[in-house]
């Protein structure tokens, strides 16, 4: 079962999320390598979360070649790696169980485990426990959540990355995998500028740790 609390862990010297973020920037402009969504980045970003046997179907002329979307993977990975590095175990086995290689389902994950919201919702109780009814405004190193709500009021969630700094109005700067401009296949920081790119935002989740 995800774990919905961090009282089970002492408190980190600073914010799990941001620390995370950080442990990215010496991988900006690392880039797929062997083919479409494939190199040695992307196994070391998998391989805690996907049994090497499944890795492997996305090579090159293997059955899934090319579908490995990486994004999550990364911020999965870039948390995972401060967790381990923190001894904080306890914390790393629910992570583990929350990450996926589809947004969707990590989304999803979240959303049970109770920190993740909507764009333009209030926190969840997790992260508010007084229950003000003000929407949630991201900090440096919440997950941000990209896609679009279908006819039928579902959700179509296509990228994730980090939310790194406020750039005044409705800009921001993001970090992640699987972006970058004008392909995106690289490890960067991308810049958000404009009503129109924040309407992509469809919400955000938070590292309890």
């Amino acid at each position: 079962m995800v774990q919905t609390t961090n009282k089970l862990w002492p408190p980190p010297s600073a914010p799990i999320g941001v620390s995370a973020m950080r442990r990215l920037y010496p991988e900006f402009g690392i880039k797929e390598t062997e083919g479409t969504n494939w190199g040695p980045f992307i196994r070391k970003v998998a391989s805690p979360f996907l049994s090497s046997g499944r890795i492997a179907t996305f090579a090159p002329g293997q059955k899934r070649a090319g579908l490995l979307l990486w994004c999550a993977l990364t911020v999965g990975w870039a948390v995972y790696e401060e967790l381990i590095s923190r001894a904080l175990l306890s914390a790393a086995g629910p992570w583990k169980q929350i990450v996926s290689a589809e947004c969707i389902k990590m989304w999803a994950n979240l959303i049970r485990a109770g920190w993740a919201w909507k764009r333009e919702a209030p926190l969840p109780l997790a992260h508010n426990p007084q229950g003000i009814q003000t929407p949630g405004l991201p900090v440096p190193g919440d997950l941000v959540f990209y896609g679009k709500v279908l006819e039928d009021g579902t959700l179509k969630i296509t990228h994730v990355d980090f939310y790194e700094a406020p750039q005044g109005g409705v800009d921001f700067d993001s970090v992640g995998g699987n972006t970058g401009h004008p392909v995106a296949n690289c490890v960067d920081r991308v810049e958000h500028r404009g009503a129109e790119d924040l309407a992509r935002v469809l919400g955000y989740a938070r590292i309890p740790w």
